[in-house]
């Protein structure tokens, strides 16, 4: 079962803009993919970078599934970011645009259902769940340069910001991915743990409404992709 959610922040609410957030989703009969990205808001083409970095990461992967799993982490990294940048300088060439304007995080999970095994692809400031029997940790955390700075698809040197990891899933078991400004909502000191607890119990409808009164500067979204138990 998938679970999303995209609300759009005050900051890009005020200046009348659309959630920076990208979430993209697609499912065959053996594969679920899952793409989050988040545009950079000093960016003015973030948005439309985040657009193409999931599409073009589940794009690449569509079909070559079996084959990506059985890549070396690196080769999975340096293939997926190759054409990432490949379709955004493209993009920026064509609207006479810098392609650093495109930049945003990137964080993907590949599910093969029948081998119930996920692979994982991280670049930035989110970060991947694993919850299980109640109990909730990470499988990618967050990845930051400075307090104030992430790694991101138009970095120099991103490639080697990328983590890729392979793991397997247990019945009932769920993969969570949420980019950053969720992951400094759990830390609200009135109701960071409220939201904690509700992952855990993977009661997202319940998460949901307790997400939308939040006055939230930033956009958040999320992910979660619960096996069957």
């Amino acid at each position: 079962m998938i679970f999303t959610y995209s609300k759009t922040g005050i900051f890009h609410k005020e200046q009348k803009l659309d959630s920076q957030d990208i979430v993209y989703c697609t499912e065959t009969n053996r594969f679920i993919m899952l793409c989050q990205a988040d545009g950079v808001s000093m960016c003015k083409n973030g948005r439309k970078g985040a657009q193409i970095s999931c599409f073009e990461a589940a794009s690449i992967l569509s079909g070559n599934e079996e084959a990506f799993f059985n890549f070396s982490k690196r080769k999975t990294a340096y293939l997926v970011l190759e054409q990432v940048v490949y379709k955004i300088n493209r993009e920026a060439k064509k609207d006479g645009n810098l392609p650093e304007s495109y930049a945003s995080t990137l964080m993907f999970c590949c599910i093969d259902k029948q081998l119930q095994q996920a692979l994982l692809f991280h670049l930035g400031d989110g970060a991947i769940y694993y919850i299980s029997d109640g109990k909730c940790s990470y499988l990618i955390p967050p990845s930051c340069i400075s307090s104030n700075l992430c790694p991101q698809t138009m970095t120099k040197d991103a490639f080697k910001a990328v983590s890729v990891k392979i793991t397997k899933l247990e019945k009932g078991s769920t993969i969570f991915m949420s980019t950053d400004s969720l992951l400094h909502e759990m830390k609200n000191k009135d109701y960071g743990m409220f939201i904690k607890n509700k992952i855990r119990e993977n009661d997202y409808p319940v998460l949901e409404k307790a997400l939308e009164p939040i006055p939230n500067m930033d956009d958040i979204s999320f992910i979660a992709y619960q096996t069957e138990g």
